[in-house]
């Protein structure tokens, strides 16, 4: 391990000699990071460390993970132990930038301000006590989104010249990282920028594996362009820790946990991120996974924030897990409010569980103007009822879960569903006849997202097969007796309008 540890890196560091290797890979740079498995503690290491003549710089607990950087010569080792899962991940780095704060004098209040952007993405805007600013992504590259970007830093800052002091991009995706190309084009020269912070792939052979060809150029021209502005540049890790004026941010995941998975998606390569301000803690996920990070099992109710922005703008990501144990008050999602209500996010069982079964006093979607927080932020009083309101005026507006229509024949059995969503959805059928010994339960078809669906239950083509035979009041056991006359019932897991020859009698 020490040979290729050597080879990525040009480190000699002593051999571990305990442990199931479960990865030794090259992260990017010459950053390596190895994985070992079934490990009860690393102290024995840790002396190994010193005894080789690495100095112990930073040392710090979240729950009962331990994390610990040791430095030689300017070269970094990272050691993580997490006992919950039985853990080490040691990091590699040579000639590892170690971050300088450049702390002003405090001058004004603390906000956190998420963007509207005209499309998906991520732009989050945080105003430290000494008027300088932390920036996550900021969205695509757009004039609009750059614009909006800019206002924001010209309208919050107490100084003639908005200073940014540290730029954190998550991870390496189009709606998050390229607004920085036009920004710094247009607004370069009237900006003050410190630092920036990722974890971005480079010089990597599995590279193409995971991030889309036509990205890889962006990333490449990210790079380029960072390395030439001579800004400093912290690349992340998990464990680490930056105090930014009265911000401390928590590094609790970034891709030396997720990059070697078997990834399938490069949004589980986010920085996931733990910012204390202000005595109040907001987790600011990014794209980031729950269950790729292994979020929940590493860090359990250290979890536990005030404020959760919803991770991959509430589409994946979250866990009810997860959830249960961040617990937040407030919920920021960045995605419009069309998208959260109406077409997509409240109908995800997770999003459901974080509504539900938490205890949200308030949640705040990426409306046609910035979310503005100040910090420490005190959620609305009626926050929790305006939630549930809207939750009930969109299920309203996109439809209904249950239709019912009364006094049908067999010629009656062709509708049509429209679901507006963007969920698929299983649509169940009851057949209620005078003669209680004619009811016929468990028809079912599906309705695919965002389109209309054609149905006649009366023919076994159009309805899930496996439905027919579900019990002995199955639609194929039964059938529908000729002449008579019943009442049908749709159900639905979210709201859809459902349209036949009659009117429905009832729908809610």
């Amino acid at each position: 391990m020490n040979k290729k540890i050597a080879e990525i890196t040009g480190m000699i560091i002593p051999e571990i000699s305990f442990g199931k290797k479960e990865f030794l890979r090259h992260e990017g740079g010459n950053t390596a990071v190895l994985s070992l498995k079934q490990v009860k503690e690393m102290d024995s290491y840790q002396i190994t460390l010193e005894q080789a003549g690495f100095e112990k710089r930073e040392e710090h607990c979240f729950g009962t993970a331990r994390f610990v950087t040791y430095v030689k010569n300017g070269d970094m080792v990272l050691l993580s132990f997490y006992p919950s899962i039985g853990q080490i991940r040691l990091v590699a780095e040579p000639e590892s930038l170690e971050y300088q704060d450049k702390r002003r004098e405090d001058c004004t209040t603390s906000l956190f301000t998420q963007i509207d952007l005209e499309d998906f993405g991520l732009s989050d805007v945080i105003r430290l006590s000494d008027g300088r600013f932390i920036i996550l992504d900021g969205g695509y590259d757009f004039d609009v989104d750059e614009e909006k970007l800019f206002r924001c830093l010209k309208e919050q800052s107490p100084f003639e010249t908005p200073v940014i002091a540290l730029w954190i991009m998550t991870h390496p995706h189009n709606d998050h990282y390229p607004v920085f190309f036009g920004f710094w084009e247009r607004y370069g020269k009237e900006v003050e920028i410190q630092g920036f912070l990722y974890n971005f792939p480079d010089g990597v052979e599995d590279l193409l594996e995971v991030v889309p060809a036509d990205e890889v150029e962006g990333l490449n021209r990210f790079h380029n362009l960072v390395q030439s502005l001579k800004i400093p540049y912290y690349r992340a890790h998990t464990g680490q820790v930056y105090q930014v004026s009265n911000a401390r941010i928590e590094v609790l995941s970034s891709p030396d946990d997720t990059f070697f998975d078997e990834v399938i998606d490069h949004n589980i390569m986010s920085l996931i991120l733990k910012v204390n301000i202000e005595g109040q803690t907001l987790l600011l996920p990014g794209d980031g996974y729950f269950d790729f990070s292994r979020l929940p099992e590493r860090y359990g109710t250290y979890l536990k924030s005030d404020i959760l922005q919803v991770p991959h703008h509430g589409f994946y990501g979250g866990t009810a897990e997860g959830y249960r144990l961040i617990d937040p008050d407030v919920v920021i999602v960045p995605v419009s409010e069309h998208n959260f209500y109406y077409m997509t996010d409240i109908y995800r069982p997770y999003n459901q569980a974080l509504v539900y079964d938490n205890h949200v006093k308030e949640l705040r979607t990426g409306t046609k103007e910035p979310c503005t927080l100040e910090l420490p932020y005190s959620y609305k009083e009626n926050g929790k009822k305006m939630l549930f309101d809207k939750i009930e005026q969109s299920r309203r507006e996109m439809g209904a879960t249950s239709w019912v229509f009364t006094d049908m024949t067999l010629e009656d059995c062709v509708f049509e569903t429209i679901n507006m969503t963007a969920h698929s959805t299983e649509i169940s059928v009851f057949l209620y006849f005078e003669d209680r010994s004619q009811y016929v339960s468990h028809i079912k078809y599906h309705a695919q997202d965002r389109r209309v669906t054609k149905t006649d239950f009366s023919k076994e083509e159009d309805l899930d097969g496996d439905a027919l035979y579900y019990n002995p009041d199955s639609l194929a056991k039964k059938g529908i007796p000729q002449g008579a006359r019943f009442a049908v019932h749709f159900s639905s897991k979210v709201p859809v309008i459902i349209t036949g020859k009659k009117v429905p009698t009832y729908h809610y």
